[in-house]
């Protein structure tokens, strides 16, 4: 393995309307930590994380984690430009951040990379079920409906938080092998994925 201990840098983008536990999952991804006073993002928070792909591959995922209101939303269409993945989230409690799934894809297919994975990703499992508004299978079938894979955890939990990444990485990589696009490094101009190849001179560092 070489010396910085990836191959790649995978950059994603978190989105979704507010209160739907964006920063949550980037924290329980990035720390293993949960914070039920997490502030509402402003602007773009960030984070990043190592982590090994098909148990082999390690990949450093530089995650933006953008604000979901709409005051904030031309700030955030320019990191869409600049991402692989995206983890497309509502909350199964708020019916509302499930009916903005539609405007929120039609945003990512306008600004982003056609080549870009997007992961839809139901987050709040832990709520009871009596407070859940949004039902397993409306979830799989809006998803799909549009061909995009689906996925339920929990923040505060850490339920199947780290397979959304993992799941969303081995898909970028499929499309990477499969020559849908190429790092930068090489002879492409792809934003989403960096090669080591950049990097051979450099200390890793946390981002």
């Amino acid at each position: 393995m070489d010396e910085l201990g990836w191959k790649y840098i995978l950059k994603y983008c978190i989105i979704g309307d507010a209160g739907v536990g964006k920063s949550c999952l980037l924290l329980r991804f990035t720390d293993d930590k949960f914070d039920k006073n997490t502030m509402t993002t402003l602007g773009v928070e960030f984070g990043c994380r190592i982590i090994s792909v098909n148990d082999k591959e390690r990949v450093k995922v530089q995650c933006w984690d953008t604000a979901g209101s709409e005051q904030f939303r031309s700030i955030t269409r320019s990191y869409f430009r600049g991402a692989a993945g995206c983890l497309l989230v509502y909350s199964v409690g708020n019916r509302r951040s499930f009916e903005n799934l539609d405007m929120w894809l039609d945003d990512i297919r306008r600004n982003a990379d056609e080549n870009l994975t997007v992961l839809v990703v139901a987050n709040k499992t832990d709520i009871d079920m009596n407070q859940r508004e949004v039902s397993v299978e409306e979830g799989v079938k809006w998803s799909e409906q549009r061909e995009l894979q689906f996925l339920e955890v929990s923040a505060k939990s850490g339920q199947d938080v780290d397979q959304a990444f993992d799941k969303s990485a081995k898909a970028i990589l499929a499309k990477l092998n499969h020559g849908a696009f190429k790092p930068r490094g090489s002879s492409s101009t792809s934003q989403g994925v960096l090669s080591l190849d950049q990097f051979t001179n450099k200390t890793s560092g946390c981002c």
